[in-house]
Formats: C-alpha cells, structure tokens, sequence
C-alpha cells in the first residue's frame, strides 16, 4: 500500500494532464508515431483505458477522430 501522500499525488496527478484533450479527457498520455500511429492512454478512476490506431502506410495521418470515437464507445458500454 502506498503512503496516503503518494497515494493522493497518484490519483490526482493524472486529472491536470490536457495532453489528450481531442481525444480522451480523463487523466490522460496520448503519442503518435509512423504509419499514423495514434495512441490514447486514460485513467477513468478506477479503470485504466488505453485505445491504440495503426493507419498501415507509411507516412500516413494519424485519425484522432477514430481515437475520440473508440473511447466514447468504450465509455458507453461502462455505463
């Protein structure tokens, strides 16, 4: 068990990060990366979320609409 210091910063931590706003707003850490890589890692208290895209082709976008819509359908069956 964490120290109740290092257990707060760990659960609180994660809300003040706006990295994947577009994408996931939870707590999040979001990269990209060739072939349109796409990648969205969120904690959902106290679920942890990851939603991962790979377009195929080198060079190609990344679809952050594809990631926005994977975590609201993952959302939607959590409810």
């Amino acid at each position: 068990m964490l120290p109740e210091r290092r257990c707060r910063l760990f659960t609180t931590l994660p809300a003040g990060n706006t990295t994947g706003d577009p994408y996931v707003r939870a707590g999040d850490k979001t990269g990209s990366g060739d072939f349109g890589t796409r990648n969205a890692i969120a904690v959902v208290w106290p679920l942890v979320i990851a939603v991962q895209s790979d377009r195929g082709r080198p060079g190609a976008a990344s679809d952050d609409e594809l990631i926005a819509e994977a975590t609201r359908a993952v959302l939607k069956q959590l409810r």
